[in-house]
């Protein structure tokens, strides 16, 4: 069976309630994503596995997050727990003639304190068929191409 491995940035939405804008308003709603977790959701729900490999930061919202990943079948296995962010993203949803906006805060992000050092490729590896990024990922900081770098000369 085909395992698919994704590398990438955990992100938490905030967009506000009924299409108001950010400073307009006062209530929100809040979902985990972030792109290589919405398509591991995804291959889930085609019950294709799928493992990611990233970082949460060790605290309730990391652990909130890691939880919400296991529930929709992710193999969390290969996450580091380390750094203290997630990154975020503010969404306004767009209303009549208004478009859409998104304001993203993902400096100093837990993904940015993954040490290439203590990583076990090997393991991060082990029964995966298939490897995916995302172009973003290689723009995040130096320390997430190099760690991304690494993960591409094993997966060839």
């Amino acid at each position: 069976m085909k395992k698919i491995l994704l590398f990438g940035e955990p992100l938490i939405r905030i967009t506000p309630l009924n299409s108001e804008k950010i400073n307009d308003s006062t209530k929100t709603t809040m979902f985990y994503g972030g792109s290589e977790i919405n398509i591991a959701r995804t291959l889930a729900g085609f019950c294709q596995s799928s493992k990611v490999f990233t970082a949460l930061p060790n605290n309730e919202i990391g652990k909130s997050f890691l939880k919400f990943m296991k529930q929709n079948q992710i193999d969390t296995s290969s996450i580091c727990l380390t750094g203290e962010r997630i990154g975020l993203y503010y969404l306004e949803n767009g209303y009549g003639v208004r478009n859409s906006d998104v304001y993203y805060d993902r400096k100093y992000t837990s993904i940015n304190e993954i040490d290439e050092k203590s990583l076990n490729i090997n393991k991060i590896f082990e029964d995966v068929t298939h490897f995916h990024f995302s172009g973003i990922t290689v723009a995040i900081s130096a320390s997430v191409r190099k760690i991304l770098h690494l993960l591409l000369e094993e997966a060839r």
